[in-house]
């Protein structure tokens, strides 16, 4: 949606660009799981550590690294696609790469497959972020683009604030602590690490959802109109609304829209010689002044003067 020329309010709201918006920040539930890895970690340590005894705490924050660097990665290529295939065909495909390497996690017993497969899911993370938020601009335009994006935005951080909650909830619903020694949940007897792939796949199932509901929400306008821009109040010149203002008074042969300028005068070396020239010729006239000031038949003259003048 986009103001007219001669339109000062915010143009009314449709129902594709709501559900564009609702499908946005739906999407943006999914984009934010990167978020995540901190509440989750320690159950995934523990359940690698069944696998490789030395892991650590700290080899495991590659997986992090990864998912931030495939989304780095991904999102120009995103927004490219969103161009070429639309919105929802781009979101739709964020969504296979996100799950699916969810998917795939839940399989991977050593740190490098596990790293391979989040790097799929950062993917699909760099693909999806921008195309909401450009679909929304098509449909709100100048209107509402910063109402727009915060909404959008919040999802980035309201997905991953619930689904840590059930992940955490699935994994470990008493609450069970670490082992003291350790610091993982390896203790015998102890049911958290084991559950870590059916966390992975009720994960991926979830992030599924949310993106084929944000995926058949977004859509294009049917008619789009063209963004304006700050530069068409000069390309308009004459017919823009500030300049037909009575306030504003124009010299005669005004018009902003001609790109003809008044030649200006250039500085030669002659045209400098002449105005050096007159500058001296002017100083040798005031010093003269100044001098014929100061003779005795100047100061009588002015003497006289003041004695003749009625107030005295």
């Amino acid at each position: 949606m986009v103001r007219s020329s001669g339109n000062s309010g915010p143009r009314p709201l449709t129902t594709s660009a709501v559900l564009a918006c609702v499908g946005g920040v739906t999407l943006h539930f999914v984009i934010g799981i990167k978020f995540m890895w901190g509440n989750v970690t320690p159950y995934i340590t523990s359940y690698l550590a069944q696998f490789n005894p030395v892991i650590t705490y700290h080899d495991t924050l590659h997986v992090y690294t990864i998912l931030l660097l495939g989304q780095s990665f991904a999102m120009f290529p995103g927004g490219v696609l969103e161009e070429m295939i639309g919105p929802s065909r781009t979101v739709l495909l964020a969504t296979l790469l996100i799950s699916g390497g969810t998917y795939a996690s839940s399989y991977c017993t050593a740190l490098e497959k596990l790293v391979a497969c989040q790097g799929v899911v950062g993917l699909g993370i760099g693909i999806g972020y921008s195309a909401p938020i450009i679909c929304c601009f098509k449909h709100y335009q100048s209107d509402r683009m910063g109402l727009v994006t915060g909404m959008i935005t919040t999802g980035t951080g309201m997905g991953p604030f619930i689904f840590s909650l059930i992940a955490v909830h699935y994994v470990n619903p008493n609450n069970l602590p670490v082992d003291p020694v350790t610091m993982f949940y390896d203790f015998p007897g102890s049911p958290v690490a084991d559950r870590v792939p059916g966390m992975y796949r009720m994960l991926s199932m979830l992030f599924f959802v949310c993106g084929l509901v944000g995926s058949l929400l977004i859509g294009n306008p049917k008619n789009p109109e063209p963004v304006s821009s700050p530069t068409d109040s000069v390309e308009r010149g004459e017919s823009h609304p500030l300049l037909k203002s009575p306030s504003i008074t124009r010299p005669p042969g005004f018009d902003i829209t001609s790109k003809k300028r008044k030649p200006r005068h250039k500085l030669t070396l002659s045209s400098l010689g002449t105005l050096k020239e007159n500058e001296r010729i002017s100083k040798s006239q005031l010093d003269l002044e100044k001098a014929s000031e100061n003779t005795p038949e100047s100061r009588g003259n002015k003497l006289d003067k003041w004695n003749r003048s009625p107030s005295k």
